[in-house]
């Protein structure tokens, strides 16, 4: 439902200073991702904005809320973890990206991607 975030950064209708933003934002975001306290007030501290103006640039930009972007941008780096054969298991996959209810991550897994997580742990590389 969401767009893929690359695809978004790449998007000629995006502004250069807006796509800067997005950018630095994604950056930030990734950098802290391991943390389960990693919330849209967390990342609004971080980047010295408002959570409003977070909210309000992250929705005007990538149609998302906050949280929903914080969501797209844990499950992508879980997804690129399990790929890569980084994390030897489901679990340890969801508490690298800052989350703690297994089973939660598994379902919102499966609903964005179509597929379990344990799918890219059992694929022949």
């Amino acid at each position: 439902p969401y767009p893929n975030l690359e695809q978004l950064l790449e998007s000629e209708e995006t502004l250069s200073t807006d796509r800067l933003w997005l950018e630095k934002v994604e950056r930030v975001a990734f950098q802290q991702i391991g943390q389960a306290g990693l919330t849209p007030e967390g990342l609004a501290l971080e980047l010295a904005v408002s959570s409003r103006h977070l909210r309000r640039k992250l929705k005007q930009l990538t149609g998302m809320s906050t949280a929903d972007y914080l969501r797209e941008i844990r499950l992508q780096k879980a997804r690129r973890l399990l790929e890569n054969k980084a994390c030897d298991t489901v679990a340890e996959a969801c508490y690298a990206v800052g989350l703690s209810d297994f089973r939660h991550f598994s379902k919102i897994f499966h609903q964005r991607f179509g597929r379990n997580p344990s799918h890219y742990l059992n694929e022949d590389a």
